[in-house]
């Protein structure tokens, strides 16, 4: 079967409309016609990162079941998704480009820091979660998502992993106030841009608009009280509340040994970020899209720059 006909074969689990819009790609391009190819460019990469890695595809009620090879940190990553949302990219990112195998890497190389307890914030639906799951196998992990589709797939996708894996629907917050998912959207709105912001005093006072918050020290207590050895951060924009202000800074990055954070300049700037990590005695290596800071003291060398 040619590479044209096997991603035909694996669109058609998406849909109808999918493998239509694969087979006619080539003439509407011919014909110039104006469309938005966002969509079906997102489709396109998801369809070829699975044809470039071993992957499969197959139909589950309403969900795709995806599973594909890791190159970089062997074995291989299966999850449930969503058929025309952002899972899709996000797929991409974590299993395609595994823009968390520099995480492993980076501590492997230069620190001597067992990853046992891991906290992931933003968990989304999951992936960045098994991907943590397998390249630390003795941690033990709390993920964190505040979006209640998110959520539910974020459990469906790490239910066999329950033993290790905790789940919680709150947002990760610096201290314990009345929030609510952020209305405006956020980078398009998407799925993987789920936001929460500060509830309005003239919120309803019965819990119907309202998140839970789940802050550090509560994260701490889920693991023991032993603190977070890895902090995986990717809540679109929130960081902000945590960055810009000294205290909370402070407080978090106390109980942190190692940690992957991607910053959003619309809400938080980046220098800003840099500074807090470098003053609070992190190494810090820019990664595809994240910073990976590791604690100074865990270094072998803890006189090293980022460019020895």
């Amino acid at each position: 079967m040619s590479r044209h006909s096997e991603k035909l074969y694996l669109s058609r689990l998406m849909g109808f409309a999918t493998c239509a819009s694969m087979a006619l790609f080539g003439a509407v391009r011919v014909l110039g016609r104006r469309v938005p190819w966002g969509r079906w460019l997102e489709v396109n990469e998801f369809l070829d990162t699975l044809l470039d890695h071993d992957g499969s595809l197959a139909r589950r009620g309403a969900y795709l079941v995806a599973e594909q090879r890791l190159d970089r940190l062997g074995g291989r990553l299966g999850a449930d998704l969503r058929p025309g949302t952002s899972d899709l990219a996000t797929w991409v990112q974590i299993a395609g480009l595994e823009e968390y195998a520099v995480v492993k890497d980076f501590l492997a190389r230069y620190a001597d820091h067992p990853v046992r307890t891991v906290v992931d914030v933003g968990a989304n639906v999951g992936l960045a979660t098994l991907y943590l799951a397998q390249a630390f196998p003795e941690s033990r992990i709390v993920a964190v998502e505040p979006d209640p589709g998110n959520f539910a797939l974020l459990t469906r996708n790490v239910a066999r992993l329950a033993e290790r894996v905790q789940c919680v629907q709150a947002a990760f917050w610096p201290v314990d106030e009345p929030l609510e998912m952020d209305p405006d959207p956020f980078r398009g709105g998407r799925e993987w841009s789920r936001t929460v912001r500060r509830a309005p005093s003239a919120a309803p006072t019965d819990g119907t608009r309202t998140v839970p918050v789940l802050t550090p020290s509560g994260a701490d207590a889920r693991l023991g009280g032993r603190g977070m050895d890895l902090l995986k951060m990717d809540i679109e924009g929130a960081e902000s509340a945590f960055f810009e202000d000294p205290a909370h800074c402070r407080d978090l990055l106390s109980r942190v040994g190692a940690i992957a954070v991607e910053v959003h300049p619309e809400r938080v700037d980046p220098p800003a970020v840099l500074h807090a990590l470098d003053e609070a005695g992190f190494l810090v290596l820019p990664g595809r899209e994240i910073l990976v800071g590791v604690r100074r003291t865990l270094l072998r060398r803890p006189d090293l720059s980022p460019g020895a």
